[in-house]
């Protein structure tokens, strides 16, 4: 009996360093074309990366902007809304932070 074997492609995380990701790769990349390259766990982490990426542009930029209602009078109810805004953000990279945290300590969790 022959066996025909097909090489499975592995996930692309971590391909440049010296401990890449070694789960075969069965998810295309969101936001871009329909290659597979990605396991599972890691498609699973992509959004919510993507999201504290996009959390801590924001909580920069709430920075940024809180300087600038100060020197034009210091809006009260601007510098209010600007806190709440900030304090929003924080909580929800934290949660995000947790998050993948608890995914991978589930991955490595032995079974």
């Amino acid at each position: 009996m022959t066996e025909t074997r097909t090489e499975q492609a592995m996930c692309i995380m971590g391909r440049s360093t010296s401990e890449p990701c070694g789960r075969p790769a069965t998810e295309p990349i969101p936001r871009h074309d329909d290659a597979i390259e990605l396991c599972a766990f890691h498609a699973a982490l992509e959004p919510l990366c993507q999201e504290a990426e996009d959390l801590s542009l924001g909580l920069a930029l709430f920075k940024e902007w809180r300087k600038e209602a100060r020197k034009h009078g210091g809006n009260p109810p601007l510098l209010k809304l600007l806190d709440r805004g900030r304090a929003e953000f924080s909580e929800r990279l934290k949660l995000i932070d947790r998050s993948v945290g608890d995914l991978e300590s589930a991955v490595r969790a032995p079974e």
